[in-house]
């Protein structure tokens, strides 16, 4: 298991971070995993980073991100 530091840039410039921890090996396929079949209105989730609460964002207001591993 892997664990993926994951830093996402809003539609509004707000810049979230948030973590997971994954079987996927790569950043590519972490991506896949997280957003590939999502749409518009779905609704994906995140720890934060000492995993004491959970970020969640609408996929639509996401404008970019970058995954770590970490």
């Amino acid at each position: 298991m892997y664990h993926w530091k994951i830093e996402l840039i809003l539609n509004s410039g707000e810049k979230l971070v948030g973590f997971t921890r994954m079987q996927e090996a790569n950043s590519h396929e972490v991506a896949t995993t997280l957003w590939d079949k999502k749409d518009d209105g779905d609704i994906i989730g995140f720890n934060n980073e000492d995993g004491t609460a959970a970020i969640y964002v609408r996929v639509r207001e996401i404008a970019s991100m970058s995954i770590y591993a970490i």
